[in-house]
């Protein structure tokens, strides 16, 4: 979703921004449509060589071409002798459009274009007026696949169509109030079942995808030899705690995801319970590229862990045994902090929302969080006490400060305000979801 080409790259092929020099392009969340940017660079990353360019994949699905130009990259660097860095961002399997941007009669009836003009005609108002949501939450998977799962519906969880018990903060109570735009009537579990069979079959590209690209690290002979890390952005809540759809709540939908690791020395198969954030992914890839004593004079706020993929990790409690998050977006501001047990497993998280309100959840017995302990019992308002003013710091931490909890301290007169999304929602860009 680039406008610009940055520097600091031998090729540089991300997807670009949808309005670009008075041209509409296909932008990023086109599927059979993507622009891309075609820039390259000379050995210090730093002058272009000849003219960055833009090339419009008319009918090609990212799945097939983003695999197939992670080899070619791969390929021009083993050619070299050279060590590479690859970053591969599919929109797979966020929601998009197929095609487009295009006249409204071209778009085909199967595109999920269509759910920004399918609104929720269930009656809600006094006169009868309809609800009027739209779920915007489907991809655009492959032909080969979109049909794969018709009979799969969306899970209806514990926290499906409930607001937890206790209190409930204000962006959520707004957010989900089911006479507005909350979950959930039977129009709109019935969308989220679509959306849900779009998403899993998207997912069945992204495994295709996966395959092209190890299939030719292992034809270039540096398979065993590369670290591969998949991962993803966010995760996505589809109708826990009334909310509709989307990814930017501090609930265990949207911030819990897994990460795979494949490299030399990682034994398969294994899991760990040591709890990452994605900063983290910058300084392990710096510590075993060899790299790490290069960016030491300026602060990282990751914490590498390179030591946790080797057959024998540390112990999580001395590593870390906890992850914090956080988003800024007006009400939508909120900082989070989960921490895990003696057992590896989750403990507790602590929510703090810039309207002054609290969550806590014993994750242990109540994984779903449905259940605020908030300053109602004494162990919420223990953990409250505690680790306020922790979120504080956690959110203006640089270097290795952001490695440890701080200590206990008492939080100031107004730990997080409320931040003006400001350009943010100006973005001329779709399917923010």
């Amino acid at each position: 979703m680039e406008c610009d080409v940055p520097k600091g790259w031998h090729h540089w092929g991300g997807l670009t921004c949808t309005n670009y020099k008075g041209m509409h392009l296909g932008g990023t969340y086109n599927y059979l449509n993507a622009s891309q940017w075609r820039a390259n660079f000379d050995a210090t990353g730093q002058q272009l060589v000849g003219k960055a360019t833009i090339k419009i994949w008319n009918g090609v699905h990212q799945s097939e071409f983003l695999g197939n130009q992670t080899v070619e990259q791969a390929a021009k660097a083993v050619a070299a002798g050279k060590p590479f860095f690859i970053h591969t961002t599919p929109v797979m399997v966020h929601g998009g459009t197929c095609a487009g941007p295009q006249p409204q009669g071209d778009y085909d009836y199967w595109d999920p274009y269509w759910e920004h003009h399918n609104p929720d005609p269930t009656p809600v108002g006094p006169e009868g007026e309809p609800k009027g949501t739209m779920l915007t939450g489907s991809p655009c998977p492959t032909r080969k696949h979109a049909w794969n799962f018709n009979g799969l519906t969306n899970p209806h969880v514990p926290s499906w169509g409930v607001f937890q018990n206790g209190t409930v903060p204000d962006n959520i109570a707004e957010a989900g109030d089911p006479d507005t735009k909350g979950c959930c009537d039977e129009w709109e579990a019935g969308r989220q079942d679509m959306v849900y069979r779009n998403r899993t079959a998207a997912v069945v590209d992204l495994d295709d995808m996966l395959s092209t690209i190890f299939n030719g690290l292992e034809g270039l002979r540096v398979l065993e030899s590369t670290y591969i890390f998949f991962s993803s952005d966010n995760g996505f809540h589809l109708g826990e705690h009334r909310l509709l759809f989307g990814k930017t709540k501090p609930y265990a939908t949207d911030v819990r995801l897994p990460m795979y690791v494949r490299g030399p020395d990682v034994p398969a198969g294994q899991v760990r319970w040591h709890p990452t954030t994605h900063i983290d992914i910058t300084a392990t890839i710096a510590e075993l590229a060899g790299g790490a004593a290069r960016y030491s004079p300026h602060p990282i706020d990751g914490l590498s862990f390179a030591a946790v993929l080797k057959a024998t990790p540390p112990p999580f409690a001395s590593w870390r045994d906890f992850s914090f998050s956080e988003f800024y977006v007006g009400q939508n501001t909120w900082r989070n902090i989960r921490m895990l047990g003696a057992d590896g497993q989750p403990a507790w998280a602590f929510h703090f929302w810039c309207s002054n309100q609290t969550e806590v959840y014993k994750e242990a017995v109540d994984p779903w969080q449905m259940n605020n302990l908030g300053l109602d019992t004494a162990f919420g308002a223990k953990i409250v006490s505690r680790y306020l003013s922790a979120t504080e710091m956690l959110g203006a931490c640089v270097g290795k400060s952001c490695h440890t909890m701080p200590a206990a301290v008492p939080a100031s007169a107004n730990p997080l305000p409320c931040h003006d999304p400001g350009e943010l929602l100006a973005v001329a860009e779709a399917w923010m979801d």
